[in-house]
């Protein structure tokens, strides 16, 4: 009985593979754009965390040794970490690369942001 039942089961799953579509959902094309900004990890203001504003409002929390990804609407954006922003102009279906860090200064240091090439920021990125 175990058998039949195995063998029902595995014709069943076969017919349904030989059957299935196979690219079942459809490519879209990306209407947002894509942002990703890092933080190097560094021991020096390791555990200060910036406060990511777009347009505005506040976004993201920017960590030590941390990525992360937003999909925005294309179109003028503004990043902003306290005094320290970058305006960029976003197209729909592009990437952008931004890297967080904090530079020394005559007290604490400060955050600063730098938009980077995509093949600097996927290698920084991969030594996170």
């Amino acid at each position: 009985m175990k058998k039949i039942s195995a063998l029902i089961i595995f014709a069943v799953l076969v017919s349904v593979s030989t059957f299935a579509e196979k690219n079942p959902i459809p490519e879209t094309i990306q209407e947002k754009a894509v942002v990703h900004i890092y933080r190097p990890s560094r021991i020096v203001g390791f555990g200060w965390v910036f406060k990511l504003k777009t347009k505005g409002k506040e976004s993201a929390k920017v960590k030590n040794g941390k990525h992360l990804t937003l999909e925005l609407e294309p179109g003028k954006t503004e990043f902003r970490i306290n005094n320290n922003f970058i305006e960029m102009n976003l197209e729909k279906g592009k990437h952008y690369y931004i890297r967080a860090s904090l530079v020394r200064n005559m007290f604490l240091g400060k955050p600063e942001m730098v938009e980077v090439s995509e093949q600097q920021a996927k290698k920084e990125i991969a030594n996170l």
